[in-house]
């Protein structure tokens, strides 16, 4: 299959050459749909805490920490501890979840990770890695069959490699992990701004499907370490109401006046 140069660019970076540090994403009011889509539950009984995001748009639950591989491998031994592995440790790491004290991790025992359609069965058949045409090799691909892509276009509207139009954007870009001015993580933290792995093989090889939370891109591969992050299908935990961070310090700051009231004596 063709390479473009720019795939060949993803492949040292996989290959952990050459390829600069990405930047922390930072959540960013308004740039994409998050703010209605993404609905915050609570998994553990205290509401005062968000284990998880249910994803209207997809009907899936996204695990609030997009890499909980890093603090806790579940008894697994992973062969790095910054929570990144191969896909058959993610496989490992997503089951020994489930098992979790016996009902699964938070009452879960359904995670899995996120999925994706290869939709002429062909793998990424006659696309090349720019593939800009909703297919699912590639820049843009589906959406709808992609859940890794949804958050990455529409749900954080990060930008991509590429333009919708296929012009490089060069780089550094202001996409995920250079420049990141414009690197949305939305509600969840640990978001990498590098490749994540899909649960789906790559047509029935040895091959997985990822996606490159920095570039945009899918594709697959087969001996790379990459990030896990988990997921469940349906809308799972209990609905809550984040308390937004201004009404927090607004509160903080009625409680240090009443404080300062007491001392006083005032009203």
């Amino acid at each position: 299959m063709k390479q473009s140069t720019f795939f060949k660019a993803i492949t040292v970076c996989v290959c952990g050459f050459g390829c600069a540090a990405p930047a922390a994403a930072t959540m960013i009011s308004g740039q994409g749909t998050w703010g209605t889509t993404l609905q915050a539950r609570d998994l553990d009984g205290n509401k005062a805490t968000i284990e998880a995001y249910y994803d209207t748009d997809l009907d899936i639950t996204w695990l609030a920490d997009a890499n909980l591989a890093a603090s806790n491998n579940f008894d697994v031994t992973l062969t790095r501890s910054d929570g990144k592995m191969t896909r058959s440790e993610a496989t490992s790491w997503i089951t020994a979840m489930n098992a979790f004290g016996g009902t699964g991790y938070l009452g879960i025992n359904a995670w899995r990770l996120p999925s994706m359609m290869d939709i002429d069965s062909d793998g990424c058949g006659s696309e090349t890695s720019t593939t800009i045409n909703g297919e699912d090799c590639g820049y843009y691909v589906d959406t709808a069959s992609a859940e890794m892509a949804h958050m990455f276009y529409l749900t954080l509207a990060d930008l991509a490699a590429f333009t919708s139009t296929g012009v490089d954007r060069g780089s550094p870009y202001t996409g995920v992990g250079v420049e990141c001015a414009t690197c949305n993580s939305g509600p969840f933290s640990n978001l990498k701004g590098e490749p994540y792995w899909y649960g789906e093989s790559y047509r029935s090889t040895q091959y997985r499907w990822y996606f490159n939370n920095h570039y945009g891109g899918q594709y697959a591969s087969i001996d790379s370490k990459f990030y896990a992050w988990a997921v469940a299908d349906g809308a799972i935990g209990t609905a809550v109401v984040p308390v937004p961070a201004a009404l927090l310090l607004f509160g903080s700051g009625l409680l240090g006046l009443a404080g300062i009231s007491r001392r006083t004596g005032t009203v």
